[in-house]
């Protein structure tokens, strides 16, 4: 474990680095480096701050790493895939993979990858911590306190516990700015369903029954769920806008044409009925 939260797996797997042996030294033509080197490449650019090229190594070595444990897979550059140390380096590079993910603002790739740690190992402190970071990132603050929880109590690091003390202040603050757009919403839909928006004065009746009837309305909405109130809020926000886009493809569209109005033989003008006789005339006529 290295010393802080917000750092890397810096060291591989045990005795791995050495396994590259002498031989390899030897050797006509380079090979291609072992997941242990990517991986410990990825950890050199993320000391630099190149975060991106971090990621890119460690994803490398993931993909050499699963490469490896297939059937057939070079002699020497694998490890057994159940072993400890396999299982060790696939979830070190994973908790890597997390650090570099939060670090490019990517939270969404950074959660996936805690995910597949805790899958194995749901205790797991490191994958509960980043997977909190990345869920304090995505605005999923109760996801974020959930994993937060006995984190601290399940490490013996002090400095660990300080984390996590300061990363709940922020979830817990992110909470607070959630309830209170939700109440924010509540008390614009009270005022809408006043027949008056905010800061207008009412017309008729006197401003102490104006107040007393918002402040009922008011109250009646701040008891109902927050989130019930956003999502209708939401669905009538749609339908305005349906309705204005109707509105606006009939204006720019073609007009309207005139309706035809259709007369009976016994409606027409003297002339027009003239007409229609000769017209009939003909056709008995065969002409």
């Amino acid at each position: 474990e290295e010393e802080e939260e917000g750092g890397v797996e810096e060291e591989g797997v045990d005795g791995a680095a050495g396994e590259l042996g002498a031989e390899a030294a030897f050797e006509e033509e380079p090979q291609a480096p072992t997941q242990v080197e990517l991986k410990a490449l990825g950890n050199e650019a993320y000391g630099r701050g190149a975060n991106a090229e971090a990621v890119e190594f460690w994803n490398q070595a993931l993909r050499r790493h699963v490469e490896g444990m297939r059937p057939g897979a070079a002699a020497g550059s694998t490890f057994s895939p159940l072993s400890p140390e396999s299982r060790a380096l696939e979830r070190s590079l994973y908790l890597n993979l997390a650090q570099g993910y939060l670090k490019t603002g990517d939270a969404v790739r950074a959660l996936r990858a805690c995910q597949v740690v805790m899958h194995e190992n749901p205790d797991d402190a490191k994958a509960k911590y980043r997977g909190a970071e990345a869920c304090l990132a995505l605005r999923r603050f109760d996801d974020a306190e959930q994993l937060l929880q006995g984190v601290a109590e399940a490490s013996d690091d002090p400095a660990t516990a300080a984390g996590v003390g300061r990363l709940l202040q922020r979830v817990r603050a992110g909470q607070k700015e959630d309830a209170r757009r939700q109440r924010e919403v509540g008390k614009r839909m009270g005022a809408a369903a006043t027949g008056f928006s905010e800061g207008r004065q009412p017309q008729g009746g006197t401003s102490a029954a104006y107040a007393a009837k918002s402040a009922n309305v008011n109250a009646h909405f701040a008891a109902r769920d927050p989130d019930a109130i956003a999502v209708a809020t939401d669905v009538a926000d749609e339908a305005a806008k349906a309705a204005q886009r109707r509105e606006e493809r009939l204006a720019a569209g073609p007009p309207l044409p005139s309706p035809v109005v259709r007369r009976s033989r016994g409606q027409l003008p003297q002339e027009a009925r003239g007409c229609a006789a000769f017209g009939e005339a003909g056709l008995a006529a065969g002409g």
